[in-house]
């Protein structure tokens, strides 16, 4: 004796547009487009139509067509070579707990060399509305590709190298001349006679901390 295979049938929910939700308070999308981006240009009889047709069905707006009618999304997206470093990984830190206390998604892309091909693809993947803001790690010469090849319409800043020249952009930057001096009174304060510098690879003979 061989069993049939019983089908079971679902039904699809359909899921409420913006025309929906117009086609139910009587007025156009461009009207509930203006109502979920809090536009002043609508009456307050016509927004309390609007709303309560929303609610009626449920309605949940994209936040991608609604992040591109506004311009750009609301995020920030972190260009670095590096996420392990202690230098690249603090600075990560630091850039997640603001943006997430600002109401800010986080998202980073890695860039993996200097190579024009490679720099000319994350330009192209940061520079659409969806990445948001960008904050582009330039400790090095992959960050400082990226940065200068963005295009002035990118709303973009840069942590950068003390010594770093300006390129048109806001950066921040350590002020490692004041940090280390800081740090050698205070060794000293505590009764140390002598301070020992240990310089990195990366620091130059006129490097902040050593002077």
């Amino acid at each position: 004796m061989t069993s049939t295979p019983r089908h079971t049938s679902r039904s699809a929910v359909a899921v409420p547009s913006i025309r929906d939700v117009a086609a139910a308070a009587g007025v156009s999308y461009q009207t509930v487009s203006r109502v979920l981006n809090d536009s002043p240009k609508v009456r307050a009889e016509t927004r309390a139509a609007v709303l309560a047709a929303i609610d009626r069905l449920g309605f949940r707006p994209s936040r991608a067509a609604r992040a591109l009618s506004l311009g750009r999304a609301r995020a920030i997206t972190v260009v670095t070579s590096n996420t392990v470093l202690y230098g690249y990984a603090a600075t990560l830190q630091g850039i997640e707990e603001a943006a997430r206390a600002a109401g800010l998604a986080v998202g980073i892309r890695v860039v993996e060399s200097a190579e024009p091909a490679e720099v000319k693809q994350t330009v192209d993947d940061v520079s659409d509305a969806s990445a948001g803001g960008v904050v582009v790690i330039a400790f090095d010469p992959s960050g400082v590709a990226v940065l200068e090849a963005l295009p002035r319409h990118v709303p973009a800043v840069a942590a950068a190298e003390p010594a770093a020249p300006d390129r048109g952009r806001v950066s921040i930057a350590l002020d490692e001349r004041r940090a280390a001096a800081d740090a050698t009174r205070h060794l000293l304060a505590l009764g140390h006679r002598t301070v020992h510098h240990v310089a990195i690879p990366s620091e130059g003979g006129a490097g902040g901390r050593l002077a």
